[in-house]
């Protein structure tokens, strides 16, 4: 199932329709700017599975400088938001959320594995 692309988009693609839904003032007042922003951090993973995505669909069409860059950038994106996200629980000292981030580094490790190699 994960050489599927349209799992890949499925997923992206219902994040993207949350996003939407709430990115009114009325969403924000009712989430409160906190839960809001959590939410919309979900863009990350959005991207990072849009990415997937086209590279599943058409693989040869990132077998050129603009693909590499593409994939350079989608993992930088992601790791600079793990990382973040690991010093501030760190900074916190919540062990759960340093738990489920361990977690996400190595799902998306695996998504990059078997979608880039």
């Amino acid at each position: 199932p994960f050489q599927n692309p349209l799992i890949f988009g499925a997923i992206g693609y219902f994040i993207f329709l949350v996003l939407f839904i709430t990115s009114t003032d009325w969403a924000t007042q009712k989430l409160s700017f906190k839960n809001w922003k959590t939410l919309h951090r979900l863009v990350y993973f959005g991207f990072i599975l849009s990415v997937v995505h086209f590279s599943l669909i058409n693989p040869a069409a990132l077998d050129n400088l603009a693909g590499n860059l593409l994939r350079l950038l989608t993992f930088l994106v992601f790791a600079f938001e793990l990382i973040a996200f690991v010093k501030i629980s760190l900074r916190d000292k919540k062990l759960l959320p340093i738990a489920v981030g361990i977690f996400i580094i190595l799902f998306a490790l695996a998504l990059f594995w078997l979608a880039f190699f």
